[in-house]
């Protein structure tokens, strides 16, 4: 019996390992993520640029400015080489050509309410007014594009995701992870995860939604989704911090710092949900099997 205990030993200290530090030090707290080409953009409400690290390099990344005298910054997301910025407090939308030599942001769009999350489908940009509680859209294809509403009332809006067809919405003020079909004329809001406390963040991979304070996931091809608790160690996902799925790693802004977690230690995560059904040989002298 020592092999066994020497064996779960060695799963418990394998997890504890989950989380590391990817960047630390920033000059102000880091509000929003993206991933293109292994790089890693972030920015924040007072940082007043948006930065890259080569993931790459090793443990010491040097951040490189992409742009600069931006601030208030809650999103980023790419379409192509664009990136796309939801500007919280100037209640606007800019881009900027990363592939570009010399990177200019460009004003898309203004007069928005608290832009809190952006998606793209098809040719269309949707954006979560998170303080205006609607989510909206303007049309990529045309050059000076009008907002339209998609959804008159969303509880706050401050994250977004599609997936297929849908868009997956996080109602904060509504505790709520909610979906409207992209392809309906009139797209109405319904219900998947529900008692969810105040999520401002949440995320799509291999057909699972992760969300919430304790790690959790629901299967999004199940017609009844019950959330599973992932367990994974450490886990820092709280209300106002954002994390985005790249491969097989969790990367994580927390307040001055980008944590990355390893998903390839989840099946761990879910062995103390499981029932053992035998162990044999039973006695054993040099080892057992368990089912």
């Amino acid at each position: 019996m020592k092999k066994i205990t020497l064996l779960f030993c060695l799963l418990v200290i394998n997890l504890s390992f989950s989380q590391q530090y990817v960047y630390t030090g920033a000059s102000s707290d880091i509000s929003a993520l993206a991933i293109k080409d292994n790089y890693l953009y972030f920015g924040g409400y007072n940082l007043n640029s948006i930065y890259k690290i080569n993931l790459a390099e090793g443990s010491s990344k040097t951040p490189v400015v992409v742009v600069t005298n931006i601030s208030g910054i809650k999103d980023l997301e790419f379409n192509g080489n664009d990136l796309y910025i939801a500007q919280f407090n100037g209640g606007t939308i800019k881009k900027v050509d990363v592939s570009a030599s010399n990177p200019i942001l460009i004003d898309v769009l203004s007069g928005v309410n608290a832009p809190a999350c952006l998606q793209f489908y098809n040719n269309y940009l949707y954006i979560g007014e998170a303080y205006g509680y609607k989510i909206s859209r303007i049309n990529l294809s045309v050059t000076n594009p009008t907002k339209e509403e998609v959804v008159p009332y969303a509880n706050s809006p401050w994250k977004m995701k599609v997936y297929g067809n849908e868009l997956y919405v996080a109602e904060t003020y509504g505790n709520k992870i909610s979906k409207l079909n992209l392809l309906d004329t009139n797209p109405v809001l319904v219900d998947v995860v529900t008692n969810v406390n105040t999520p401002t963040c949440f995320d799509i991979k291999d057909d699972f939604l992760y969300f919430g304070f304790i790690l959790s996931k629901i299967d999004l091809k199940s017609s009844n989704p019950t959330p599973i608790n992932v367990n994974l160690t450490n886990w820092y996902g709280y209300s106002s911090n954002r994390w985005i799925f790249n491969n097989n790693y969790i990367y994580l802004a927390n307040n001055n710092d980008i944590l990355k977690y390893d998903l390839n230690n989840l099946s761990l995560n879910d062995f103390e949900n499981k029932e053992v059904n035998e162990i044999y040989p039973n006695p054993a002298s040099n080892y057992v099997t368990i089912t």
